[in-house]
Parts: structure tokens; C-alpha cells; sequence
């Protein structure tokens, strides 16, 4: 049985386009009480993918400080992320930081190689399995938490 916490997010955003962003993206993962409040009961891998979804949204829309700033809130939670380590890298090419850049892209590789990230392989798997939770039942016994 995977376990869960309860949450309470809350946040505080002027822009109305932004504001209904977060709202769809909390939608999916708990009950929505006020405004800009929702409970949410996550298991580890589901905050995890929440994280991977926020710091996706803003790097989408090209908020780069937002995105590198998701990303690493997301290797806080869970430090396998590849997709976090190609956010944080692709924001160092861009800002022509690339040293640091070729040292995040390589540390993408390498847990995508070696299958530490284990919600990387999750998510590969979740078509043989029907759904993202199914499939983690199935290879994941338990998600250590951070």
C-alpha cells in the first residue's frame, strides 16, 4: 500500500492567465476549498510529479529563474529526476553557462541509462500498465521520500 500525506497548498498569484494555470494543475491532485487553497492527499511519487509538472509549466513559458527554481525543489524531493537535471541544464546553455551546462546534460544521461530514475521508467511503463500509479505499484515497492 503506497502511503500518503495531507497537504494544504496555498498560493498567491496577481496574473489572472497564471492564477488559472496552477488552478488546473491543482485540480488534478486534491479538493479544491477556497480560491487559492486546496487539500491534497499525495504519495510520494504523486508530490514528486506534481513538482515535475510545476517546474515544466514554467519552463514552458519561459520563466526561466521559476523553472530552475521548480527544478530544484523537485531534486529536493527526489534527487533521480533526470528531467530536472535537462531543465536546469538547458537554462545553463541558454545563459552560456556551459561547463555547468555539459556537467547537468551528462547527469541527465546517466540516470536515464543507468534507470535511477525510477519515475522516468515509471512513466515508460505506464503504457503496458494503463496508468502512471499502476505501473509504479508494479516496479516500485515503496518511493523513499527526501
Amino acid at each position: 500500500m503506497i502511503e500518503e500525506r495531507l497537504y494544504i497548498v496555498t498560493y498567491d498569484i496577481g496574473d489572472e492567465r497564471r492564477w488559472r494555470r496552477v488552478f488546473k494543475l491543482m485540480k488534478g491532485y486534491g479538493r479544491w476549498l477556497q480560491l487559492s487553497v486546496f487539500q491534497c492527499r499525495l504519495s510520494a511519487q504523486r508530490r514528486a510529479e506534481l513538482a515535475r509538472r510545476r517546474m515544466m509549466h514554467a519552463y514552458n513559458a519561459d520563466a526561466e529563474v521559476e523553472a530552475e527554481a521548480a527544478a530544484d525543489a523537485l531534486l529536493r524531493l527526489y534527487p533521480q529526476s533526470a528531467l530536472a537535471y535537462q531543465v536546469k541544464g538547458e537554462i545553463a546553455r541558454r545563459q552560456h553557462r556551459l561547463p555547468q551546462a555539459v556537467q547537468l546534460f551528462e547527469r541527465a544521461v546517466q540516470l536515464m541509462t543507468s534507470a535511477q530514475d525510477v519515475l522516468f521508467v515509471t512513466e515508460s511503463y505506464a503504457q503496458l500498465y494503463g496508468t502512471v500509479e499502476r505501473a509504479a505499484e508494479m516496479l516500485l515497492p515503496e518511493l523513499v521520500e527526501a
